[in-house]
Formats: C-alpha cells, structure tokens, sequence
C-alpha cells in the first residue's frame, strides 16, 4: 500500500485475500494501525499490484457471513504465518475493507 503524506511516500505491506471476485484487507494492529486509520480518512488510496499503482476505494465489511468467508480466506492463504491467528480475532476483524476499483 502507498500512503502520501506532507510530501513523503510511505510503503506499507498489506495482507490481501480474494473471496470470489471481491478483494479485502484487515489491518493486523486492529483500529491502531497507522495506515488503517489513514485509509478510514480518505477512503481511496494507490495500491501497488505487480509494480503498478491503481488507485482502490475501501469499503467496510461488517456482515458476518463474508467476514467469516475473508477469514477463511486468510487462513488458508497465510496457514503457517505467525501473525494469522490474530488476524481472524474480534478487533483485526472489525477492520475488515473491500477493495475497489475507484
């Protein structure tokens, strides 16, 4: 993820999922991580995808049924990751964003 700010360019990885054609993040600070909150401000923001920038709108996700599917979905993309148990918690959760073309 690309995040301008005061003229600096900040490059932040970010763990993406598919769930059927749709793509989601969750920020794995929960409501702290810094781009999150950056994200929730501007609601676009240029993403980087195979060295290309593509400008995405974030959408919260707050239904249970796809949050339960997103979850899934990073279980089984990110099984041996240290950091995936936390990801399908209650906070990282509720940060749940659908990615879309802007």
């Amino acid at each position: 993820m690309v995040v301008r700010a005061a003229g600096q360019e900040v490059r932040t990885p970010i763990w993406i999922v598919a769930v059927g054609d749709a793509v989601f993040i969750r920020s794995y600070r929960a409501e702290e991580g810094k781009w999150y909150r950056h994200v929730l401000a501007k609601r676009t923001f240029p993403l980087e995808i195979a060295g290309e920038d593509v400008i995405v709108r974030a959408e919260p996700v707050s239904e249970p049924a796809t949050l339960e599917e997103i979850s899934i979905a990073y279980r089984v993309k990110y099984p041996d990751a240290p950091e995936m148990p936390d990801m399908v918690k209650p906070p990282v959760v509720a940060t749940s964003l659908e990615l879309v073309l802007a």
